[in-house]
């Protein structure tokens, strides 16, 4: 009787996916802020330019927190840099994707790009990711409870 119940409450049950509630997700734009030692001076590279990290304000529940973002390789840090050179804005572009291993296996997996616009009206794209996963799942949980 039990399981019946339990069954029937599986079935009713509606579930969002999440290209549903990124539909939802109002723009959400990131910040460039300075990266500081625990000491307040900047980062600077070998050449003499700042380091920047890159941020998304949230609110979770009643706590305000951030989003950290990296490049997807190496590399991207300077692509980043050029990105809101030219932008004034830099907008985060949440997504899904698809790939299937040799067996056939689809998995399905999250993909994040940061996207701006230049003064010529030109749109510019670099893929990021999330800095750790625990940003990957407080940004899930913002979007979730309206937090972004």
């Amino acid at each position: 009787m039990a399981n019946e119940k339990n069954v029937q409450a599986a079935e009713t049950a509606t579930v969002k996916t999440a290209a549903e509630i990124l539909s939802e997700t109002p723009r959400l734009f990131v910040k460039r802020v300075p990266s500081v030692d625990k000491h307040g001076r900047l980062y600077k590279t070998r050449d003499g330019r700042q380091c920047y990290g890159y941020m998304l304000p949230v609110k979770v529940g009643e706590r305000e927190t951030k989003v950290d973002f990296a490049p997807s390789d190496k590399g991207g840090y300077e692509v980043i840099d050029y990105l809101f050179d030219m932008c004034d804005e830099v907008e985060v572009i949440l997504g899904e994707a698809e790939r299937a291993d040799s067996n056939g296996k689809v998995t399905t997996y999250d993909t994040y790009m940061f996207r701006g616009v230049t003064s010529d009206g030109k749109t510019v794209e670099f893929d990021v990711k999330p800095a750790r996963k625990s940003d990957a799942g407080l940004l899930k949980m913002a979007i979730t409870l309206g937090g972004v």
